[in-house]
């Protein structure tokens, strides 16, 4: 929800060393959906390092 939106784009601004901008929430957007959990059962737990490791391999991280 709005928790996992607001914390990734925290994170990717901390990343990026700038403000997450509207050009980048195509970022945001593939960033969500790669940590997002698969199982349903396992919904509410989204995964620190999977947020990481999806900033990292981001195209916006990688051409900083």
């Amino acid at each position: 929800g709005r928790f996992v939106r607001g914390f990734t784009e925290k994170m990717l601004s901390y990343s990026l060393g700038r403000p997450v901008g509207a050009t980048d929430r195509g970022t945001v957007e593939e960033i969500i959906k790669a940590i997002e959990p698969s199982d349903v059962e396992d919904r509410d737990r989204y995964r620190m390092q999977a947020l990481i490791q999806a900033i990292v391999a981001s195209q916006a991280f990688q051409t900083k």
